[in-house]
């Protein structure tokens, strides 16, 4: 059996075990791997909200053989390692075993099988969910030596559509806890900040994905421990519909309050690996016989959302999680984010939910009832180690005592107590019984509230993720912790978190935290409740820093992404210290190389999120306004340029074209200056517009770059130079690729001129600067080389 060392991640292998190599840079890795791609969706490299499917991205590459499932699978190993020691995410690792199931897949595909959904995707499991040879602790000394004979139910989906298990992660002893203290074995720390903690009992899980460790991960759910360390993470956690997944094969902590549901980078990957496990299982009669809708097909791509995607949506906030205890920078992003789903179409307003506060009561007297119910089986006889002193002959209950003495940590032995307790007679009735009664009030006021309103919006947590040891002396406080989400375990309904922004926290790397808003849904409602989240995150442009702690970033893995569409984001601060900075990736291990190899990240990117950003805080009619504006203005420059008279009904019809498709109008002043300057001799000032145009165009019908990179500069709070030596550090293959047009956008400030003259002026500038750097870049021409060609 493995052994252990205290507060490191076991890690075994065909070679035997050793402890986690630290410091190596996953580049390297990747490398080493052969060109292995590194993992993507979180990290060092940050993240866009509106990334999409980072699972299906990587599913896809193995089966059409682009990448082969063990070059994932060791890129994912060597970015574990790489952090481990900072974030302590996991309690198990067996390399040899992850490389062979990864070897598996591939041979499955070479053979012509049909590959799974997951085919080759790195998966996390959280330490109390039943993996078949793979140590399973629940967190707990009492089972260090437990390796399951059989997999989980979600376990074994998971592995029957191609998923590689890479390990087992930390979590609160047996569950109870919020902050992965509670573990028998090590501290988990936050990726955001490693002086605090990532919540719980699902912790390592959640840090795990936010730190680039797995694509995704496994928690469960009693009261919360997927959403809160969702929260305190800035990643996504759906809690399913009590049933919606089978329960067979998760260590018991409250029967029947326990879920199984994923953390992971965006809510599609959430959404695919839920319509993965879920469905009705002969082995838990607790499990649904539902129907399983294709939750994915119900989340279309960004550009097929439309203006309105929620209009007729119906959403109520909970009136009673918006008041007192809530700190103001939760709140404020909240309020930002309830603001979103009204641009979005969806109708808002609050709803009282008077029993709400009752909830977190009942719920830890029946949590702690069942708990100490489910926990009389680790006796030393039926499960669990015995303790050296129940050695065979010694008196039943002296063995009983020492195993669970010695086997159980404080926290479980507290709400051991307490359960038992509650369910001692003479007090069934006062607490038990009563505590049933006020679930049945809670769910029924949850019931119906939802009869008025198709999803209810509350914070997952009341503060963003605290430090280390804060609460460790107060639990009635870390109880109180609870309350946004101990509601929906009683009532058995569907949740889903999804990171809505940042909140000011004092010490912090940055100085702020993640924040989620947590939606709630129907009973087997997470089709809609999935529908929500999507088009939110897809369309919200919450901008993403990266985790202090968190997998260093690669050409490879940059190249990916780029592949996939799923551009990557580091969004600044807004000192010019840090704008001026290179991106952390490039801080902890890699190179200015290996992102200049790797076009469409980086920069480009940043502008991308900037634009998205800005737009985003304006309404639709001033969007189209503005983009009527330009494209207009734009038309009476090229016609003045080109000569002529002047035709007004054709600026008409380019500003009505800006009102309905906006920057390709700017694409279609540039062709039409490439094709009015075609007939002027090569090195002429009328050859060099005509250069610049086509610069300009080879960007794509996507955004007029000069557009993107003021944005990226206002938005982001980046002055000018700042910009200017980003752009020159990041991207030096750039300068001879056809953006010869950055430097004059870099160097002016645009703040004090309103945005549509900005955006003329940055066109024009532009324009002219481009002129003006290719005609200095060339030899002077010959006599006569200005003169017109008849």
């Amino acid at each position: 059996m493995l052994s252990r060392r205290r507060g490191a991640a076991d890690w075994a292998s065909p070679g035997g075990l050793g402890r986690a190599r630290t410091g190596a840079p996953a580049s390297g890795a990747a490398a080493a791997a052969g060109g292995a791609q590194l993992p993507l969706g979180s990290g060092a490299r940050g993240r866009r909200r509106a990334a999409g499917a980072l699972l299906r991205s990587i599913a896809q590459r193995v089966a059409g053989k682009q990448q082969s499932a063990v070059e994932v699978t060791k890129a994912y190993l060597a970015a574990l390692r790489s952090v481990e020691d900072q974030v302590h995410a996991f309690l198990t690792v067996d390399e040899g075993a992850a490389l062979a199931q990864a070897a598996a897949v591939d041979a499955a595909i070479a053979r012509g099988e049909p590959a799974g959904p997951l085919a080759g995707v790195p998966i996390a499991i959280k330490d109390n969910i039943c993996t078949a040879g793979l140590r399973t602790t629940a967190g707990s000394r009492v089972l260090e030596a437990y390796a399951p004979p059989f997999d989980a139910t979600a376990v074994a989906r998971l592995r029957a559509a191609g998923a590689v298990l890479l390990g087992k992660t930390n979590m609160d002893e047996f569950g109870m806890g919020s902050s992965t203290e509670n573990s028998a074995y090590q501290a988990t720390r936050n990726p955001w900040d490693t002086a605090r903690v990532p919540g719980g009992s699902s912790g390592g899980s959640a840090a795990a994905v936010a730190a680039g460790q797995a694509a995704a991960a496994l928690g469960s759910d009693t009261g919360g421990s997927i959403r809160q360390p969702a929260h305190f993470c800035g990643v996504v956690g759906l809690k399913p519909s009590y049933g919606r997944v089978s329960r067979h094969g998760l260590i018991a902590y409250a029967s029947s309050l326990d879920c199984v549901g994923p953390l992971a980078s965006s809510v599609a990957d959430a959404a695919l690996l839920l319509r993965v496990m879920a469905g009705a299982d002969g082995a838990d009669a607790t499990a649904s016989r539902e129907s399983v809708p294709d939750y994915c097909a119900a989340l279309p791509p960004r550009d097929a959302l439309g203006s309105a995607p929620l209009a007729g949506l119906r959403v109520g906030v909970i009136a009673e999680t918006c008041g007192e205890g809530v700190s103001p920078g939760v709140t404020a992003a909240i309020d930002g984010a309830v603001a979103h789903l009204q641009q979005l179409g969806a109708a808002v307003e609050q709803v009282s939910l008077p029993t709400f506060a009752l909830g977190l009561p009942a719920y830890y007297v029946l949590a702690l009832s069942e708990a100490s119910s489910n926990l009389s089986r680790y006796d030393g006889v039926r499960y669990g180690a015995r303790a050296a002193g129940g050695a065979a002959g010694a008196e039943l209950k002296a063995m009983y005592g020492a195993t669970r003495g010695a086997g159980l940590g404080p926290e479980v032995k507290r709400r051991v107590l307490m359960g038992t307790y509650a369910l001692s007679a003479g007090y069934y009735d006062a607490y038990y019984k009563r505590a049933q009664q006020v679930r049945t009030l809670v769910a029924d006021e949850m019931g119906a509230a939802l009869a008025r309103f198709d999803v209810l919006l509350c914070p997952a947590a009341p503060t963003v993720a605290y430090g280390l040891g804060e609460k460790a002396a107060d639990p009635l406080a870390m109880y109180k912790g609870d309350l946004m989400t101990v509601n929906l375990n009683l009532s058995g309904l569907p949740a889903v978190v999804v990171p809505c922004g940042f909140a000011p926290a004092e010490g912090a790397p940055g100085g702020a935290l993640p924040v989620g808003m947590q939606l709630v849904g129907r009973m087997f409602g997470e089709q809609q409740l999935l529908r929500v989240a999507h088009a939110y995150e897809q369309t919200a442009g919450v901008a993403r820093r990266a985790p202090v702690a968190a997998a260093p970033a690669s050409s490879e893995g940059q190249q990916l992404v780029a592949a996939r569409g799923l551009r990557p984001i580091w969004a600044p601060s807004s000192s010019m210290a840090a704008a001026s900075a290179p991106p952390p990736g490039l801080r902890s291990g890699g190179s200015s190389s290996s992102a200049a190899a790797a076009p469409g990240g980086g920069v480009l990117a940043l502008a991308w999120s900037g634009y998205k950003q800005q737009l985003a805080k304006r309404p639709l009619r001033t969007k189209a306004l503005t983009s009527a504006c330009v494209a207009s203005l734009s038309d009476v420059i090229a016609q003045r340029l080109l000569g002529g008279p002047y035709n007004p009904r054709r600026t008409l019809k380019m500003a009505v074209w800006g009102l309905l498709i906006g920057a390709p109008s700017a694409h279609y002043w540039h062709a039409a200056l490439a094709r009015a300057t075609a007939r002027w001799p090569e090195g002429s000032t009328w050859s060099a517009l005509r250069r610049v145009a086509l610069d300009q165009l080879t960007f794509g019908p996507a955004y007029n770059l000069a557009f993107m990179a003021y944005t990226a500069m206002v938005v982001n709070g980046m002055a000018p130079g700042a910009f200017a030596r980003k752009a020159a550090a990041e991207f030096p293959a750039l300068q001879a690729a056809g953006w010869r047009v950055w430097p004059a956008v870099m160097l002016v400030n645009y703040r004090c001129v309103p945005l549509q003259l900005r955006v003329l002026f940055a066109n024009v500038v532009a324009l002219f600067w481009g002129v003006y750097v290719i005609q200095r870049s060339r030899p002077k021409a010959g006599p006569g080389a200005r003169a017109k060609v008849a």
